[in-house]
């Protein structure tokens, strides 16, 4: 784990961007559900490892993760070629299924491994922000209502009914459970009121 967490704190002060996203993230740090696997490359010239896969089966899909060292990306096509192997090995031993590469910011390695391993582009995420408070031109046309804190040991069957409905069909944000919530809940980020970590 401690190799594995090092080698993604060097990608991230790479790239500006966390490489696993949450779900990937908790079943590494929680040692993984039924589901996950992750997969080590190594090169006896390094003491760190070069590289890191990982798959975690989610919401009736699978999602999956590739991290390179920055020290070692000229090497992808040697090293990351084996890894994505491996990983849809597993896969398709555990019975097949949808997976999902998220990419952040993916350029020509990226496609060329994603068309070496047979996978293809499914979609492409937009972060949308909206600064607050709103306008009062804004405002003055929405409906008022009242919102409340979400209150830890009363609003998780709620909260689990409208998530799992709404994300029915994504592959991480669906099919959550108590044991799920609990987890984002010991999240340093997690605040019951709203407000933002800082």
């Amino acid at each position: 784990m401690d190799e594995v967490s090092d080698l993604i704190a060097d990608a991230w002060r790479a790239d500006g961007a966390r490489p696993l996203n949450d779900h990937l993230w908790l079943d590494l740090r929680e040692g993984g559900r039924t589901g996950f696997a992750g997969l080590i490359a190594r090169d006896d010239g390094h003491s760190h490892i070069v590289g890191y896969c990982q798959i975690s089966r989610g919401n009736e899909s699978w999602s999956l993760d590739l991290i390179v060292h920055p020290h070692h990306r000229y090497d992808s096509m040697e090293i990351a070629p084996d890894l994505l192997r491996e990983a849809l090995d597993i896969v398709a031993n555990e019975g097949g299924g949808h997976v999902h590469w998220w990419v952040f910011e993916p350029n020509n390695v990226h496609r060329q491994l994603a068309h070496t391993a047979n996978l293809h582009p499914g979609r492409k995420l937009l972060q949308m922000r909206r600064a607050l408070p709103l306008p009062h031109d804004v405002t003055a046309s929405i409906a008022s209502f009242t919102t409340v804190p979400f209150r830890p040991t009363t609003d998780e069957d709620a909260w689990l009914t409208v998530n799992n409905a709404a994300f029915a069909h994504h592959p991480e944000q669906g099919g959550w459970t108590h044991e799920t919530i609990a987890l984002r809940q010991k999240e340093s980020w997690f605040d019951p009121n709203g407000d933002i970590a800082v």
